[in-house]
């Protein structure tokens, strides 16, 4: 099995293969999204890190952070083709050759948005440490390992760190731990006669304050939202949860209660096929 990016330390693990811990080379196969785990697979001791870049600049982003993440790499291989619209290729030369405009653009790609979660030291020390090859479109994979195999390991003097960004783990949280919100609460009642959404506001009193009506979580998140309600980021992530859990349920045609999981109806199960069995067996 291709051995995923869990407890690695990369940055931002989605979509990566991982080779050697002590590999030097990271392949990048761009809009090639099957080759990547073909290639982990291989055990090429030289392969440390193999994965697609499909999108610029979110893309690029995390192809970056992972490079700075990973000290041992030292070359960036690139094969494959680019994707359809999306000048891959081009934006990784040009942002190893130039770097990035004050405004975060790729200098000479005007075209391609800015890269506003790259890091800059994580940026120069990744250009000055790791080479870029470009292998053209190639999807072969046993010409693309040859190549890896070919790049000599260089080693760094000073044992430079890169900046990381920081992982939050979500702590185990129930639906209705949202916190005390001064401005009231909110009662989801779905479906009304007409089909909809029922969502009304009550001050801490108990007074009616509101009530909104829609089919739809996003239309009655937009709508109560402009009216500066909730009172808290905590509330307003509870109530978005309940309203899609309700809009679920209306599609779904499923009985909906606040704060409480829907229940789907258990598929029948498969009956065996019983034939007679003969009397000699």
């Amino acid at each position: 099995m291709t051995r995923r990016p869990q407890g690695t330390g990369l940055a931002a693990p989605a979509a990566v293969h991982l080779g050697s811990s002590r590999g030097w080379v990271a392949i990048w196969t761009l809009a090639e999204r099957g080759l990547p785990a073909g290639l982990a697979l291989a055990g090429e001791p030289t392969l440390g890190l193999a994965g697609p870049l499909l999108t610029v600049p979110r893309g690029l982003e995390r192809l970056v952070a992972n490079l700075a993440a990973r000290p041992a790499i030292r070359a960036l291989l690139l094969c494959g083709r680019d994707s359809r619209g999306v000048p891959t290729r081009e934006a990784i030369r040009r942002l190893w050759a130039a770097g990035l405009t004050p405004a975060g653009r790729i200098r000479g790609l005007a075209r391609v948005g800015p890269l506003r979660n790259l890091d800059a030291r994580s940026l120069a020390l990744v250009r000055s440490r790791v080479t870029v090859v470009d292998l053209g479109p190639t999807r072969n994979a046993g010409r693309i390992l040859r190549a890896a195999q070919a790049i000599p390991r260089r080693r760094e003097k000073g044992g430079r760190r890169f900046p990381r960004v920081v992982v939050v783990r979500a702590p185990t949280a129930t639906s209705r731990e949202h916190g005390l919100d001064p401005t009231g609460y909110f009662v989801i009642l779905a479906p009304t006669p007409d089909g909809r959404i029922c969502c009304e506001h009550y001050r801490r009193d108990g007074t009616l304050t509101r009530r909104f009506l829609g089919r739809s979580a996003a239309g009655l998140c937009r709508a109560i939202l402009r009216r500066r309600l909730p009172g808290t980021a905590e509330h307003a992530a509870y109530l978005g949860r309940e309203l899609q859990k309700a809009e679920d349920a209306l599609r779904a045609g499923l009985p909906y209660s606040q704060d409480d999981p829907l229940r789907f109806p258990r598929p029948l199960q498969g009956r065996r096929s019983s034939r007679p069995r003969s009397p000699d067996r």
